[in-house]
């Protein structure tokens, strides 16, 4: 079924999306991970923050779409998403209440329907199978008691439009097995993290780099090439790994970075849709 709404128009005015997708650079245009050199995450800060508001946001997002995509193995969506930084905007909101109206069904329940394929491809082609809410640039709206504070200033270091931030959680033994999150054009990954240990890595399985594994460090930026296969593991039996996870809607902050450890090259030059 075709909806009658123009999600191009109603959700992302003034972009376009086609044209931005060309721009981007691609899985193997881009390297596993690039470390954002010139940019410190106060790591202390942070996690005060998290510890005073953590009480998790409800979010059908992390609990029925994606739990259910990934099948968390080792921890529930609760464990894994203890505190949820973006709700879905307003106009999103509004939008999904008039698709499931003229499907008949709610957007979760019409989700566990489509494939894993499927449900990427809605969310680039925004076709007949397009549920916003299932979509990540529709996750910007901040909950009052995190505006104006530390975690605002730290999204605001990014270029690129940030959206679905949340932390995420690894305790003690706990693994996230391997998995590809979607093409880079559509979205990257921060990851800060606020507490780590050598312990705690996570490992990136590249065709041609092959198996690399990765310690990160408090108060790093570091961006994920997130159509490159990963899993985070955390071998301690004491310390839980806590990251601040962010996507990001654009390549802005990885142009001309190069990092450490053969992770990250100068990138070949491409127009960009924002020159």
């Amino acid at each position: 079924m075709t909806s009658k709404i123009d999600f191009q128009k109603t959700l992302f005015p003034g972009r376009d999306l086609e044209k931005e997708w060309k721009s981007r650079y691609g899985t193997y245009e881009l390297p596993p991970l690039v470390e954002l050199t010139n940019k410190r995450v106060d790591a202390h800060a942070l996690l005060d923050e998290y510890n005073t508001y953590k009480g998790r946001e409800h979010s059908i997002f992390e609990d029925e779409v994606i739990g259910y995509a990934f099948g968390l193995r080792y921890c529930t969506p609760e464990e894994y998403w203890p505190m949820v930084v973006h709700l879905p905007s307003d106009e999103a909101t509004r939008v999904q209440k008039e698709v499931d109206e003229e499907r008949n069904i709610s957007w979760a329940d019409h989700q566990r329907t489509l494939s894993v394929r499927q449900r990427l491809r809605s969310v680039i082609k925004l076709n007949e199978d397009y549920d916003p809410l299932i979509d990540e640039r529709n996750y910007t709206k901040m909950p009052k008691n995190l505006r104006g504070g530390y975690i605002e200033g730290v999204l605001d270091m990014f270029r690129a439009n940030t959206v679905r931030a949340r932390f995420v959680r690894l305790r003690p033994g706990e693994k996230l097995v391997d998995h590809i999150d979607y093409n880079p054009k559509y979205c990257l990954k921060a990851h800060i993290p606020m507490t780590s240990q050598s312990l705690s890595y996570m490992k990136f399985f590249h065709k041609s780099l092959g198996e690399i594994t990765y310690r990160m460090k408090p108060g790093r930026i570091y961006v994920i090439n997130s159509g490159v296969r990963h899993e985070a593991i955390n071998e301690s039996l004491i310390h839980e790994r806590i990251h601040l996870v962010i996507s990001l809607d654009g390549q802005q902050d990885v142009f001309s970075y190069v990092g450490t450890n053969g992770f990250a090259y100068e990138l070949p030059r491409k127009k960009r849709s924002w020159e």
